[in-house]
């Protein structure tokens, strides 16, 4: 990801077992970041998370979230 303290947007899609995982800095023009994968299951339990693998951690306010159905 890059270094940036600015507004990041993120969008991820699951297409069957993967899910994709994209990101954009100007909440149009979206990369993709990494890919991932689940287990299969009847349902599943989504949430919102950040974390700093060194250092203090940083502050961060999530807006505008959403879940869709595809």
């Amino acid at each position: 990801m890059p270094d940036n303290t600015g507004p990041l947007w993120m969008k991820v899609v699951r297409k069957g077992e993967s899910l994709d995982i994209f990101h954009s800095l100007n909440g149009k023009d979206f990369v993709e970041s990494r890919m991932g994968y689940i287990i299969p299951a009847d349902s599943l339990m989504v949430g919102l998370m950040c974390a700093a693998p060194e250092g203090k951690g940083f502050e961060v306010r999530f807006d505008e979230w959403s879940l869709q159905a595809s």
